[in-house]
């Protein structure tokens, strides 16, 4: 390093996104590295994995829910079953380092 050169802290990152209801995903776990590509046929989830990081970008950035989820019914998943409450949802979530 440049003696001119001051060094950065190191700043947390994103190594795992956790989509365990979301879309059509399931229990989807995808390993993030500096460069991560998706790659795959038409209609396999890469779309919406890559909104699925967004969101939680937005929401970490202090966006609020309805901001980011405007229409939440549209990230549950089709065969989603209600809980004891009638409810359905979606989770995901990540995993930072």
């Amino acid at each position: 390093m440049d003696a001119g050169q001051a060094r950065r802290p190191s700043l947390p990152r994103v190594t795992e996104l956790l989509l365990s209801a979301f879309a059509g995903h399931r229990g989807t776990t995808f390993r993030l590295g500096d460069l991560t590509l998706l790659a795959g046929p038409s209609g396999t989830g890469k779309t919406t994995a890559l909104r699925a990081y967004e969101a939680l970008a937005r929401l970490g950035g202090g966006a609020e829910l309805g901001e980011v989820f405007p229409d939440p019914s549209a990230c549950v998943p089709e065969r989603a079953r209600p809980d004891a409450q009638r409810r359905r949802g979606f989770r995901i979530g990540c995993t930072a380092e």
